[in-house]
């Protein structure tokens, strides 16, 4: 808990400068131009300020859940189906898809999963897999909150019960690990992520920018609540398997924000989980910068963790997926199964 209260000191400090660095340009322009230019300048300056100021506060304040709506036309494609494989064993994997994607991204993998032991689930988050519309009404705490009554469902059936979770659902299964870690009876055996963010732009504590619209992006949903959303090209044809992702395409900034909310949140508590933890992330990734697998790594409280770290310098694809990719997927399953046979089990 003393981590987690440092972690708040240096996030409020943080807060405290960006103020103090702000009131510091407002007064430098007021002064310059009392100084050297005219009126004109002083209002123009200080009305640019109180309008920084008005979208970081819009930005940044409490979060508003909207009202849930619920999905209205059938799944899109076979691979947005969440899935339950068994074959009698008494461990499994609970597998979490990214954002916004499908349970296929996993499901492919069963016959490798299979091999060595274990059963395999991978639900379907709330708004994916439909339309996009049903995604633009839902938030991350839907989908923690879904992923949780999952875990809680597969943690009374199995004896050993690991979560495994690609991109954004990587980051779901830490949130998921922070909140039953201290309760024995529903601690995860260990938490494995893939391609997974800590964050979404944290430059000054950790050199991270995703994506410098995300500061602004809860009043872009504001204003649209998507961007040029679609279905992925199902004829769509890429390098070492990535055309075999499925999912929605385009921008969507209600969700982007509350994501960057919920990953504040989550890794303020880093230090709550204990269990082993697996953290595996391509060098070059171009979607989640691979600096977030040390985030995880220094953030965790773990007695074991592991890393591993991709190299896919000959392909051109995003480098994010790792299960995806037909170089990785067999070497990446075998690194994560051998961890978790070694200390969760």
């Amino acid at each position: 808990m003393k981590q987690v209260r440092e972690k708040h000191i240096r996030i409020n400090m943080v807060k405290r400068i960006s103020a103090v660095i702000l009131l510091c340009l407002i007064g430098a322009g007021l002064y310059a131009g009392y100084v050297r230019w005219n009126m004109s300048f002083i209002v123009g300056t200080t009305c640019a300020g109180f309008l920084f100021a008005l979208i970081i506060f819009f930005n940044t304040k409490g979060y508003k859940k909207p009202k849930q709506h619920t999905p209205s036309v059938p799944v899109y494609h076979p691979d947005a189906v969440p899935f339950h494989e068994q074959a009698g064993n008494d461990r499994l994997l609970l597998c979490i898809h990214g954002f916004p994607s499908t349970p296929g991204d996993f499901h492919r993998s069963w016959p490798l999963v299979q091999a060595r032991g274990w059963d395999m689930a991978g639900p379907l988050l709330p708004g994916c897999g439909t339309h996009p519309r049903d995604l633009i009404s839902t938030t991350w705490w839907d989908y923690l909150e879904y992923v949780k009554i999952e875990y809680i469902r597969y943690r009374k059936i199995y004896k050993t019960v690991c979560l495994v979770g690609s991109s954004m659902g990587g980051s779901l299964a830490l949130a998921v690990g922070e909140d039953f870690c201290k309760v024995p009876e529903l601690k995860p055996a260990g938490v494995a992520t893939i391609g997974s963010p800590a964050v979404i732009n944290a430059w000054l504590r950790h050199g991270i920018v995703m994506n410098p619209l995300g500061y602004c992006a809860r009043m872009i949903g504001w204003l649209c609540r998507s961007i040029g959303a679609d279905y992925e090209d199902q004829n769509r044809v890429g390098e070492d398997g990535d055309g075999n992702w499925k999912g929605y395409v385009g921008i969507f900034p209600r969700q982007a924000w509350t994501l960057q909310a919920g990953l504040s949140q989550m890794e303020k508590r880093l230090p709550e989980i204990d269990c082993p933890v697996f953290i595996s992330h391509a060098r070059y990734d171009k979607v989640v910068p691979h600096k977030n697998s040390l985030v995880i790594a220094e953030g965790v409280s773990s007695e074991h963790i592991q890393m591993y770290i991709a190299n896919m310098d000959t392909f051109k694809h995003a480098h994010h997926n790792l299960v995806l990719y037909d170089s990785q997927r067999e070497k990446v399953w075998s690194a994560i199964l051998d961890f978790f046979e070694t200390y969760s089990v």
